[in-house]
């Protein structure tokens, strides 16, 4: 998370008159009022309020009209509604006052693209990879951006850079997607990347790499198969096509291809089987439908190639024609609330969950997707119990331990965090997925315990609270708000020492912050 102190003139008065001392005290006042509801504002956040969240962040400013961050955090807030006009006020504004503010261009670079702005998209990416090289998910996005552009070399480019930087980075349109073997994903996208070029003897070579980083990928021997159907490799495309099939007969659009290519081959009799096999197993009781289920499927296997194509829209109003005519498609209900989830609608995804998992009981991943549906609702045990059902049902799954670990955190069950925190490490040391979004894990994790750590202050446990302070900064060195806060508690425990050396750090660190007087080294 980004933060900033509050924007002052510099203190160089050391001995103030009353009346300096009186208006110091009143502006002292008014700013902790607008932290006060900043910090309100980052609750709601949490808690996926986002309409509260923007009041009180609106309150915020009314109190200090230049927190940068209360700017920032509001025009997230406002993205998160599709307020898209409102969001990009909000993060220009806090360019204005930030110039520098790497994050803020790259969500202003979200922003714009969500307008159409593709162009002004890529130009704010490019601003804040300038500002934070390292920012992969600046490199990532802005590759979507040049793809939709036609500029496929650029695209490239940056997409091999955002799994330079970050070998496990699997996203795909603001999503991810963890594979078990960071170079079997690394290859696989790359395969993807090339295929677009229509490259595709180097798309069938970053297959072949995959494959033998995890030879039970059957989404790579479906790709490869697709690569090998598009250079007339028939026999090669149906071998493919087959050991996919092996591995995961879920993947019904396969046998479509592999139809085709039998066609292709004269083998009738195959590719109508495998035609037939396109259509929904048969149900144990009649589906009520007017009409075949292939039209159902039709409308199913359209939405994929809209979802892979970006247009979410298109693919939601295919879900609900393929629903509409077969009520008993489970993974028509799975994909549409994934991608209502994607889009903010966390109450229509959550409803779309319960009737997947009313027809398919069986499948971890769509319990977990309910856990964050759950989760952003505000439903934290809710949320809990179905993370807790997909690790049952697959417990190598590290996304439901690491989600887990927050909502847990957030409840204040601290020791069964760091159990669920440390098993999501042990299944993939690389883990760094805070809430679905690729994320700087140690920033982070030190506002968590920055957070933590105010609320026991709140409550008077201020060695607790210091303790925190402590982990926050472990975690963060220059994190200059955990000094100034565990400065204040130390001043009130009688540890004018370590008081006076927080806070000297705290202003080395941002001196912008707003230190009571009697408390300036």
């Amino acid at each position: 998370m980004v933060r900033w102190g509050f924007l002052i003139m510099a203190h160089t008065d050391f001995n103030p008159s009353p009346s300096q001392r009186a208006s110091s005290q009143r502006r002292a006042a008014v700013h902790l009022q607008a932290e006060h509801f900043y910090h309100q504002g980052l609750k709601k956040i949490e808690m996926g309020e986002w309409a509260n969240a923007i009041q009180f962040f609106t309150q915020a400013l009314q109190c200090h009209p230049r927190y940068v961050a209360a700017y920032y955090q509001r025009g997230l807030a406002r993205f998160q509604t599709h307020d898209y006009q409102g969001a990009l006020a909000d993060f220009d504004r806090a360019l204005t006052l930030e110039p520098e503010g790497a994050f803020i261009y790259y969500h202003r670079g979200l922003t714009r693209y969500r307008l159409g702005d593709r162009q002004g998209a890529i130009g704010d990416y490019t601003q804040a990879i300038r500002r934070q090289p390292d920012l992969a998910d600046a490199y990532y996005n802005r590759s979507i951006a040049r793809r939709r552009q036609g500029d496929f070399q650029g695209a490239l480019a940056d997409h091999a850079q955002a799994l330079q930087l970050n070998p496990n980075y699997t996203h795909i349109h603001g999503t991810a997607q963890g594979l078990a073997h960071n170079s079997a994903g690394q290859f696989y996208q790359q395969g993807l990347a090339q295929a677009e070029l229509k490259n595709w003897s180097a798309a069938m070579e970053a297959y072949n790499q995959c494959l033998r980083v995890k030879p039970d990928f059957a989404p790579a021997y479906f790709q490869r198969g697709l690569a090998r159907q598009a250079v007339a490799d028939l026999r090669g495309a149906i071998a493919d096509y087959t050991r996919a099939l092996l591995l995961d007969p879920q993947m019904t659009q396969v046998y479509y291809h592999r139809g085709e290519a039998r066609a292709a081959l004269g083998d009738q009799r195959g590719a109508m089987e495998d035609f037939n096999r396109v259509e929904p197993e048969p149900r144990r009781w009649p589906p009520p439908v007017t009409e075949p289920p292939a039209s159902a499927e039709r409308y199913f296997q359209a939405a994929l190639v809209q979802i892979r194509e970006g247009k979410n829209d298109q693919a939601i109003a295919s879900l609900t024609q393929a629903v509409r005519i077969f009520p008993q498609h489970g993974e028509a209900y799975f994909r549409r609330g994934w991608l209502r989830f994607y889009q903010g609608d966390n109450r229509g995804a959550l409803e779309d969950y319960h009737q997947a998992l009313r027809l398919l009981p069986g499948r971890a991943d769509i319990y977990y997707q309910r856990g964050l549906t759950r989760y952003r609702l505000g439903d934290r045990q809710g949320a809990v119990q179905d993370y807790t059902q997909a690790i049952e049902l697959q417990p190598d799954l590290a996304d439901a331990y690491y989600n887990r670990s927050i909502a847990r955190r957030r409840m204040g069950q601290y020791a069964e965090a760091v159990n669920d925190h440390n098993q999501a490490l042990r299944l993939n040391p690389n883990y760094a997925y805070i809430h679905g979004t690729a994320l700087n894990p140690t920033s982070q994790d030190a506002q968590d315990f920055y957070e933590v750590g105010n609320s026991k202050a709140q409550k008077g446990d201020f060695r607790g609270a210091i303790a925190d302070y402590n982990q926050a900064l472990r975690l963060d060195p220059n994190f200059a708000l955990a000094y100034y806060r565990r400065g204040l508690l130390r001043y009130e425990l009688r540890d004018q020492r370590g008081a006076i050396g927080d806070i000297r750090r705290a202003l080395e660190l941002d001196p912008t912050l707003d230190i009571p007087e009697f408390m300036l080294p």
